[in-house]
């Protein structure tokens, strides 16, 4: 069965065009002057290399929209009538969201022609599913016109401008500036620092090349260079084209999705039609449940290169040209029915060859031309045939999954299976019979004893797409597979490029399997080139492989500059021109989520001697140079190339485009791939817990070729381009887009980067050609539109709100257009006057004003500068106005409307603006604001000085209330001369030409150090006062005297920036002062005997002024030595607190130009002022270490830091007279109190710096700090246990350290003292770490003693080698304890009376019964150590046995719980008193009727754990040798049988007894009863494993797994396989003992191992024939086999 091709088809009938009856608002034609017709489509002509048979293909032939509507007739309409809708001046504002409303009736949409917009009435469609597609005017958009108006880092205009006023333009404070040069960096507030602008990114160095592809249109245009079939893609639907269809992969009836803004979708709807008919698109349920899918089968791969060739589930491979027209059906019945559903299908490099893989393991080549039968075939094998050595390929069962041609022959591919078997085919022919040479590439043959049986063309014959998935009966039958899965997730050929490469002669293949990716070489060797695995953060959850991965190859085109090269002028033999090499190829991979790269690079040959051979031959060497990649947001399941630069990325929910050069994303379009076709044949090769769905592959339906990407989904063949940036902005001419049109167009110009401007150049001027006669057509066009009169016909103008934001929207976005384009003009020559003639003038305006507010537009007319003032003048808004005065260019503001604006309204910041950049007049603002200054003076002088003074001015704070007001804007004169005399323009704070500025210094200078006053404007102007009273007289320096009175620092501030400027180094005409005459001057004014009377603060900032500026500029400055001493003394003699940082500094400078005559007297003053710093470096000059250290400790600002200082000092003074190191000890003596309070860590500090410098005084420390016992404690504590005093300085911070070895036996005594005062829990931890045996002092034993700590005495009588005398001691102790504690009991203390315990005893006050028994466990604990020493330790006590030590313990112990228990009993049990009096221990204690007082929770758990853990301890330590336990226990009753209150106290020790023992009945029943569990659980696993071997097995089908065959004989029974041809001539071999299996030989295979080949003239011993079983053979899966069928597949054979 086969068609003839038809080379004049178009792309479809008329029928089948997309969108062929949707009526569109323009066609391609009106665009075409201003977009153009060819934007980023590419040129399909041939490439270098190209065939001159290929023909020239073009997107042009894919036929056009046609347009149906009727043009609308122009109308004029009035000015009045948009008026009405927006209001009469136009200036309302709404910043709502929303699309433009249309019109209920028939609507007009724009189109271009000719460079301007035609309007067309379209009438309104109801029906959006009608003839195959919706209008792109019929989707509804999100967006909303009113985002385009914001501008970004600017203030949207919708805000008020008063809350412009009050947040983005703060007035200054009425106080001096808040950061001033005079002050030191450390006392001042740091600025806040600005937000950074970040730098744009740099490109890689792949940057270098522009987006482009090959020569032609794709770099799959000519990857053969011998076509001999030109390709038909011409006949694809061109984006344009595409513009009505839809952008989902969805069913066609789903129309509520987003149109994609990266590609353009077209299903081949009669590609579609023949693969999925009518009735088979019922629904996707007829699909999944195996449904007929028509007679060839539902589509389960497919293949586009030339043609488009898709497989079936049946076994057949339908052909199609670019025309859509079925060109030819490759396939036979019989191959059909043997073959299974096809899995793999691939297309020849001049697309003649289709090669063909099946489920079963069959490959089948078909030419096109005969289509009918296979040229060639490749059959399965069986593991019997591959084990004999006489057979090589896939095996009978498997799947081939991936196929490829390799090179440009037509009988060579590359195929790979399921299993992991990857193999090499040349077919080929000798003496005109079929020879095939088949090379294993990849993977090993199962074991035959676990290799399980090949299904069957029926099983086989479901539809393999994501919806007929079945993850029951993949995971029913889990078959034995190694730790590492065996599969071959992608393959593929390197194809061959437009241009050659030194690859083209390796035939290189890339095989991708879950652990690893090898390239492979077939010529002109096997070889392995390059190999790499996953890398472990991106392999799959917590196994060590990964469960999907693709790969794709881009091969060599030609470089960017040029394809054919003469060499010199050169020709080839032939007359063929000089082919210069192509570009390296490149290979993109994925496992997961990580996307990588790989570029084959060529080297330079390497010379090798081979033998035989005299001469070394050259060996070419290729270089893999991996490429960084980046990682997808989710798996990648598919990877297709468009150019050298882009790919494109499949992943769960999207197809996604990115930059390989930047590693950025550069376009997207949502995608479900459970719509696409999908197979699970990977599923089987992973583990069965994991999801089905993570194994799916989507390779085999997602294609690409020529720049078009091709979808094989469960509905249709689809073909997607992406949209070129003309393509783009063409869709979104539509009424509600229009603005987003001009937006998109300027981030074009801009250098904005995505999927749609890969066509555009990459260069910013070529890609400015290209774009901006665009723009500048699209700007025209949109404003005819907007303000066609038409439009008021058709309702359109009607909702005010829309159109508010239409009109408001156009200027942001014109705005920013024209910022792009350079050309501002633009804005006021066209769209401002549109604006004005329909009178809403005032939205221009209002949405231009943050644009002018931010200095993008500057440059606005008068016209509408002055209307813009005035604007704000009529609403009251000064603030407003004052902005946009001075942030407009000078020569456009209307001069008499500004400057009586700001003098009307006293804005001051645009008067000084006004005068300086319009009239060039310096001094006007200067004097303006000096008579504010003088207002501002004169009213301060007569304010109140003294409370009586009150009465006498309240007229005068009455009459001028605001006068104080006003000072924030007087404090603008000192920010105007910083910036002035700077070269600055105020407020602008734009650099000043040099001309204006130099004249702007001169006249500032001149006027502000006039020694007389002076008249403004000159000549005839009037006087500038500055005198109280206008007939006073003026002062010399009229004006100097003042600003400096008003505020010195301010002004000292000003002068200080003018002085780094280099208008006072050089000489220039017109000026009339320098540094030399001004300081000379300040010091004239402000000397202490002036006429005005300056304050000590002003002064003092004079002289940091002066002290500062001699040491820069000491060749312009020079002053009297006297003078300069008299600044050092004013600077260290001022009192002010608050500036010594700041004097302090500026002496620093003064003394490194000036050396006053008198040290010490200097020093002292030094001193007094609390120059820590310079009186430091004079310490240290002159080592003075003392007083150096001195310095430190009085030095506020040192802090922590002293300590690492003192150090320093103490090292430094190491090697001084012993005089000077007696002075420093006693200074950092002195300074002990004050440095351990520091910081937290003082203590520890100062711990480890006596003991490192001043190891000898610890004793002096410790007396400096008697006045505080726990401060001595804590000082000893950092020195002896240092690991223990982090958590007294709640640092933690500091190292390990070790003990102190530098304090005496009194030092240590004391601390031990200290200890059993403050912890005398942890006295016993301090005695057994110290190393210096402190405990073996008599001293030592008398503190314990004394301070009652008593388990610290026993053990160190213990530690001395008396432990009988220990013994004694606890024995007495628990007596003493015991009856401590019950008199504690019996005697509690009221709660009412708990301060005074007086009445009580003395004992009481001490103690309670807590604390008593926390004492008496300490004991208890001690001794029990003791016995377990001095049992079975090595060294045992010689006067007592281990069993006498035991008792002796345990009979204390249990008279201690008998006597506490006796008088409070434990919780569960009631007392049991027999009478009121009682002998306890041998001591006539009296008790009163009154109940005791019962024990703590803690403390009776603690005197009931006493026994029980001696009696551990005794267990767990000792040997029934070393002591008898009964004897033991014999002992203690019969004690206790002898003791006075024994038929008293029988009860208690009996709980005693059973308590002990209980202990160990509760561990033998946990033994018992974990036993127990155990066993049950092990029953219940055994049985359940029983029963379900016992389970049958039901078979699913009547058909043999193996051979296909019926197995069930006559009557139910089994039958024997039939015997085919080769298994008749098999049983012949066996039986004439040709069957055995020979010895082999050596041979070399791919992977430079050897195999075993048979050798030649060895014949086995023939073997007896048996008639086959008939048995029938289940498995556990269902699958049923012959018996004899079952024993052939192990390999074992029957015929034996």
């Amino acid at each position: 069965m086969s068609t003839t091709f038809n080379e004049s088809s178009p792309w479809g009938d008329s029928e089948d065009v997309p969108g062929d009856s949707v009526v569109v608002p323009y066609s391609e034609n009106d665009l075409s002057a201003i977009l153009g017709s060819d934007e980023g489509h590419g040129d399909d002509g041939a490439g270098a290399g190209g065939s001159e048979g290929e023909e020239e293909e073009s997107d042009e032939d894919f036929g056009e929209f046609q347009y149906k509507g009727t043009d609308a007739v122009v109308e004029p309409y009035t000015r009045s009538r948009l008026q009405g809708v927006l209001g009469s001046d136009g200036t309302r504002s709404d910043d709502g969201g929303g699309e433009l409303a249309n019109g209920s009736g028939a609507r007009e949409l724009p189109t271009m022609q000719n460079g301007g917009f035609k309007v067309h009435k379209v009438p309104r469609r109801d029906d959006s599913d009608s003839a195959g597609g919706t209008s792109p005017g019929s989707h509804s958009r999100s967006q909303s016109v009113a985002s385009h108006d914001a501008f970004p880092g600017l203030i949207t205009p919708s805000k008020s401008v008063d809350s412009l006023a009050s947040s983005a333009f703060p007035r200054r404070p009425a106080a001096h500036p808040q950061i001033s040069r005079l002050r030191s960096p450390s006392t001042q507030l740091k600025p806040a620092h600005p937000n950074r602008i970040p730098s744009t990114s740099t490109q890689s160095a792949f940057d270098q090349r522009r987006y482009s592809g090959s020569p032609a249109s794709s770099a799959f245009d000519h990857h053969s260079r011998r076509s001999s079939i030109a390709s038909n893609l011409h006949d694809l639907p061109t984006p344009s084209d595409l513009l009505s269809t839809t952008s989902s992969l969805a069913p066609a009836s789903s129309t509520d999705q987003a149109p994609s803004e990266t590609f353009k979708w077209s299903p081949l709807r009669r590609v579609s039609t023949r693969i999925y008919p009518p009735a088979a698109k019922a629904g996707v349920a007829a699909l999944t449940a195996g449904g007929a899918a028509g007679l060839m089968g539902a589509p389960t791969v497919f293949a586009v290169s030339g043609v488009i060739a898709v497989g079936t589930t049946k076994g057949w491979v339908m052909v199609f040209d670019f025309g859509q027209n079925l060109r030819c059906v490759c396939g036979t019945e019989a191959i059909a029915k043997e073959a299974g559903p096809v899995t793999a299908v691939a297309i020849s490099q001049d697309h003649t060859f289709v090669a063909v893989g099946h489920a079963l393991g069959s490959i089948h080549l078909y030419a096109l031309l005969k289509p009918s039968q296979p040229a060639r075939s490749v059959p399965p094998t069986t593991l019997a045939l591959i084990n004999t050595g006489r057979k090589e390929g896939h095996l009978v069962g498997s799947r081939i999954l991936h196929l490829g041609f390799v090179g440009a022959r037509h009988t060579a591919i590359v195929s790979s299976d399921d299993t992991g078997l990857a193999f090499y085919h040349s077919l080929g022919k000798v003496l005109m019979l079929a020879s095939t040479d088949i090379i294993r590439m990849l993977g090993r043959y199962p074991d035959p004893a676990t290799h399980p049986p090949p299904p069957t063309a029926r099983q086989s014959a479901s539809p393999s797409n994501g919806a007929s998935l079945d993850p029951a009966s993949a995971a029913s039958a889990p078959l034995p597979k190694s730790k590492k899965p065996s599969t071959i997730l992608d393959m593929a050929p390197l194809p061959l490029g437009p241009s050659p490469h030194s690859t083209d002669s390796h035939s290189l293949v890339a095989l991708l399997t879950p652990t690893k990716l090898v390239v492979v070489g077939l010529k002109p060797t096997p070889r392995t080139w390059w190999r790499v695995t996953p890398p472990k953060s991106h392999k799959d959850g917590d196994t060590e492989y990964a469960r999907n991965g693709v790969l794709a190859w881009f091969p060599s085109i030609a470089p960017a500059a040029t394809a054919v090269v003469k060499t010199n002028g050169a020709v080839a033999a032939k007359g063929a021109p000089v082919i210069e090499p192509g570009e390296d190829p490149l290979l993109a991979f994925a496992w997961g989520r990580m996307v990588r790269l790989v570029k084959m690079r060529r080297e330079s040959p390497a010379a090798e001697l081979k033998k035989g051979e005299k001469e070394p031959v050259k060996v070419l060497e290729l270089e893999f140079v991996e490429i960084e990649g980046w990682e997808a947001d989710g798996p990648v399941l598919g990877l297709q190339w468009y150019s050298e630069r882009v790919i494109f990325v499949l992943t769960p929910h999207h197809v996604d485009v990115y930059d390989i050069h930047s590693r950025e994303r550069i376009g997207r379009d949502q995608h479900d791939v459970r719509l696409i076709v999908a197979h699970d044949h990977y599923a089987s090769a992973f583990d069965a817990s994991r999801p089905p769905e993570e194994s799916l592959s989507y390779s085999g339906s997602f294609r690409s070729h020529k720049r078009k990407l091709f979808i094989l989904t469960i509905a249709d063949l689809r073909v997607g381009a992406v949209l070129s940036w003309a393509d783009r902005i063409l869709a979104l001419m539509q009424p509600g887009t229009i603005l987003e049109a001009i937006d998109v167009t300027t981030s074009y110009l801009e250098g904005h980067i995505d999927a749609s401007t890969i066509a555009l150049p990459d260069e910013p001027a070529a890609r400015r050609t290209a774009v901006e006669p665009k723009l500048r057509e699209i700007l025209g066009a949109s404003l005819d539109f907007v303000f066609s009169e038409e439009r008021l016909r058709d309702g359109s103008h009607n909702d005010a709100e829309a159109m508010q934001r239409l009109f408001a929207g156009l200027v942001g976005t014109c705005v920013r257009a024209c910022l792009a384009l350079g050309d501002i003009e633009w804005l006021f020559d066209e769209l401002y006057e549109r604006y004005e003639s329909n009178g809403i003038e005032g939205i221009f305006l209002e949405r231009i004003e943050p644009y002018v507010l931010s200095g993008s537009v500057h440059a606005l007319p008068p016209s509408v500068s002055q209307r813009l003032i005035a604007i704000h003048d009529e609403r009251g808004e000064y603030d407003a106005a004052q902005r946009i005065i001075w942030h407009v260019d000078p020569e456009y503001l209307d001069i008499n409307q500004a400057l009586g604006l700001c003098q009307r309204h006293k804005l001051y910041d645009a008067l000084i603006y006004v005068y300086t950049r319009s009239m060039h007049d310096f001094v006007g603002p200067l004097v303006e604001l000096l008579a504010l200054v003088r207002r501002i003076d004169h009213h301060r002088k007569q304010r109140p000085r003294r409370v009586g003074d009150i009465d006498d001015a309240a007229s005068i704070v009455t009459t001028k209330p605001d006068i104080e007001a006003t000072v924030p804007d007087a404090y603008k004169i000192y920010a105007y001369l910083s910036q002035a005399l700077a070269g600055f323009s105020y407020p602008r704070k734009d650099p000043l030409p040099y001309d204006e500025a130099i004249t702007a210094r001169n006249a500032i200078y001149a006027f502000l150090f006039s020694g007389r006053t002076r008249t403004w404007p000159e000549p005839g102007g009037r006087p500038v006062l500055t005198s109280d009273e206008d007939g006073s007289v003026e002062p010399l320096y009229p004006y100097l005297r003042l600003l400096l009175r008003f505020d010195a620092e301010a002004m000292l501030d000003a002068l200080d920036l003018a002085f780094e400027e280099s208008y006072l180094d050089d000489e220039i005409h017109g000026k009339t002062v320098s540094r030399q005459r001004i300081v000379d001057l300040l010091l004239e004014v402000m000397a202490p005997g002036s006429e005005d009377s300056f304050s000590p603060i002003d002064r003092t900032f004079l002289h940091i002024f002066v002290a500062r500026n001699i040491p820069k500029y000491p060749q312009f400055i020079e002053l009297q030595p006297a003078v300069l001493h008299s600044i050092l003394v004013g600077l260290a003699s001022d009192a002010d607190q608050s500036t010594t940082e700041d004097r302090q500094l500026a002496v620093e400078y003064l003394l490194s130009s000036y050396t006053p005559p008198d040290g010490d007297s200097t020093i002292v003053l030094f001193e007094q002022a609390g120059f820590f710093r310079i009186l430091r470096s004079i310490y240290r000059g002159e080592r003075r270490w003392a007083a150096l250290a001195t310095t430190y400790l009085r030095d506020p600002d040192v802090g922590a830091d002293i300590f690492g200082f003192l150090r320093e000092t103490l090292k430094l003074a190491s090697r001084s007279a012993e005089d000077q190191r007696a002075q420093l000890t006693q200074t950092v003596l002195e300074a002990v109190p004050s440095l351990v309070q520091a910081h937290e860590a003082g203590l520890q500090e100062t711990a480890d710096l006596v003991d490192t410098f001043l190891p000898d005084h610890h004793g002096d420390v410790i007396e400096r700090l008697a006045s505080s016992q726990w401060r001595q404690f804590a000082y000893l504590r950092c020195l002896l246990e240092p690991a223990e005093s982090d958590a007294l300085d709640a640092t933690g911070s500091h190292q390990e350290r070790a003990p102190s070895t530098r304090l005496d036996k009194s030092q240590r005594l004391l601390y031990l003292s200290l200890l059993s005062k403050h912890e005398p829990s942890h006295v016993l931890r301090f005695l057994e770490n110290d190393a210096q045996l402190l405990s073996k002092e008599p001293e030592a034993l008398r503190i314990c003693e004394k301070a009652e700590v008593f388990d610290a005495l026993i053990w160190a009588i213990d530690r001395q080698g008396d432990t009988k005398a220990a013994l004694d001691r606890v024995d007495e102790t628990l007596g003493t304890r015991t009856d401590l504690m019950v008199q504690a009991l019996m005697n509690p203390v009221p709660e009412e009376d708990e301060e005074d315990v007086e009445d009580h005893g003395p004992f009481v006050a001490a103690v309670t019964a807590d604390s008593i028994l926390d004492q008496i466990a300490a004991i208890s604990k001690v001794a029990i150590q003791i016995c377990v020493t001095r049992t079975s330790g090595p060294s045992p006590t010689p006067e007592m046995t281990g069993e006498d030590l035991w008792f002796r313990l345990l009979s204390s112990l249990v008279s201690t719980v008998r006597a506490v228990r006796a008088v409070c009993p434990s919780p569960p049990r009631a007392s049991d008193r027999s009478s009121s009096h009682r002998r306890i221990s041998g001591e006539s204690i009296i008790f009163h009727n009154d109940e005791p007082q019962a024990l703590s929770p803690r403390a009776s758990d603690t005197l009931s754990s006493l026994i029980p853990t001696a009696l551990s301890s005794l267990v767990s330590t000792t040997s029934t040798r070393e002591v008898s336990f009964p004897n033991l226990m014999r002992r203690l009753i019969e004690s206790n049988a002898r003791s006075p209150a024994a038929d008293r106290s029988y009860s208690e020790f009996k709980a005693i007894v059973t308590s002990m023992l209980d202990t160990y009945v509760f561990e033998g029943d946990l033994l018992a009863l974990t036993s127990r569990i155990s066993a049950q659980d092990l029953f219940e696993h055994v049985a359940a494993l029983k029963t379900q071997r016992e389970m049958g097995w039901r078979a699913r089908g009547e058909f043999c797994a193996d051979c296909c065959q019926p197995v069930w004989g006559p009557e139910g029974q089994g039958s024997s396989p039939p015997m085919s041809r080769s298994a008749s001539v098999s049983m012949v071999v066996e039986t004439m003992g040709l069957g055995g299996r020979p010895r082999m030989k050596k041979r070399p295979s791919l992977k430079g191992k050897e195999v075993e080949w048979p050798l030649e003239g060895e014949v086995p011993e023939p073997q007896p024939v048996l008639q086959p079983p008939k048995g029938i053979v289940v498995s556990r899966d269902g699958r049923i086999w012959h018996q004899a069928c079952h024993l052939q597949a192990l390999g074992g054979g029957y015929y034996r």
